[in-house]
C-alpha cells in the first residue's frame, strides 16, 4: 500500500508501481471535483467517498458519477464509487471487495505498463541530458540573444554536435 497526499506528478507516477489505485475524496471537495485534473481521472481504478454520512455526500457522489460519464478517458471504464465512513468502518468490506475484483480482472495492468513506459521514457531523457549543463546553455542563449543571431533549432543542433 502506497499512500500519498494530494495529486501531483509524483503521485501520478507512483500509480505506475501499483496494481490498483484507490482515489479517496471527501464531500467537502465538491468544487474541486469540477476542476479535477484529467490525470486523476486516468489513474483511478476505484473512487472512495469517505465521510459519506455528511449531508453533501450524495450530491457529491452524483456529481462525481456525472463527471465520470462525460469524461472521454473513462469511456470504456466503469469505475466503482464506494461510500465509506472510516470512523465506523462502514463501507470498508465493499471497498475490499472492489479492490479484489479489480485485481482479478486486471491480470495485465494496461495502466501500469503505460505509466512504467512513461517513467522509462523520462529516465532515458535524463540519461541523454547528463552531459549538458543548464547554466552553460542559458549563458550560450544569452550571448546569442545579445548578438541578435539566435535560432533555437540551430542552437540545439550545435549543442548536440558538441556532445558527440
Amino acid at each position: 500500500i502506497v499512500e500519498t497526499v494530494g495529486v501531483g506528478q509524483s503521485e501520478i507516477e507512483i500509480t505506475g508501481l501499483s496494481d490498483t489505485t484507490v482515489v479517496v475524496l471527501v464531500p467537502e471537495s465538491g468544487d474541486e471535483i469540477q476542476t479535477m485534473k484529467s490525470g486523476l481521472m486516468e489513474i483511478a481504478d476505484i473512487f472512495v467517498v469517505n465521510k459519506a454520512d455528511r449531508p453533501e455526500a450524495d450530491t457529491f457522489i452524483r456529481n462525481l458519477k456525472l463527471m465520470m460519464t462525460t469524461s472521454s478517458t473513462l469511456d470504456e471504464k466503469h469505475l466503482p464509487v464506494i461510500k465509506t465512513i472510516a470512523s465506523t468502518k462502514q463501507g470498508v468490506e465493499e471497498l475490499v471487495s472492489a479492490i479484489k475484483n479489480h485485481q482479478v480482472k486486471n491480470t495485465i495492468p494496461e495502466k501500469r505498463s503505460w505509466l512504467l513506459a512513461e517513467r522509462a521514457f523520462h529516465l532515458l531523457q535524463q540519461q541523454q541530458m547528463k552531459g549538458y549543463n543548464k547554466s552553460e546553455i542559458k549563458s550560450g542563449i544569452e550571448e546569442a540573444l545579445r548578438n541578435g543571431k539566435f535560432n533555437l533549432f540551430r542552437f540545439v543542433k550545435n549543442l548536440e554536435h558538441k556532445q558527440i
